[in-house]
């Protein structure tokens, strides 16, 4: 059986993070553009970032996806899906006039679009 440990309610404050928060979003695939949303570069999802007050601090990739660690969690990208699951202050919800841009850009368009936030 675990030890009860309770934290000092001061200590508790600064250590809480708020509700997680996930964005996953599906685009139309464009068979003229086979890499999708993962053509853009680090330097433009990070500009997207920005506006959920959120930056990348990461980055690996393989033959699937590109995964960004964030200041606040964590980033998929897919050709044509994005997963961005954050906790803390973060506006996810502001990001996304700049993924109907990239979406665009790519000649595709959101199909669908889930935000789920634990609270």
């Amino acid at each position: 059986m675990a030890p009860n440990v309770e934290v000092p309610q001061q200590e508790a404050s600064f250590s809480f993070e708020g509700p997680e928060k996930k964005l996953e979003v599906c685009f139309t695939p464009n068979a003229a553009r086979p890499m999708g949303l993962r053509s853009f570069s680090k330097a433009e999802w990070q500009h997207m970032l920005t506006f959920a007050e959120c930056t990348i601090v990461g980055y690996v990739h393989n033959q699937f996806c590109d995964s960004y660690l964030l200041s606040e969690s964590s980033l998929f990208v897919y050709p044509y899906k994005i997963i961005v699951k954050t906790c803390g202050g973060t506006k996810l919800l502001n990001t996304i006039p700049v993924l109907i841009e990239y979406a665009q850009k790519i000649s595709s368009g959101i199909s669908s679009l889930m935000f789920c936030r634990k609270n």
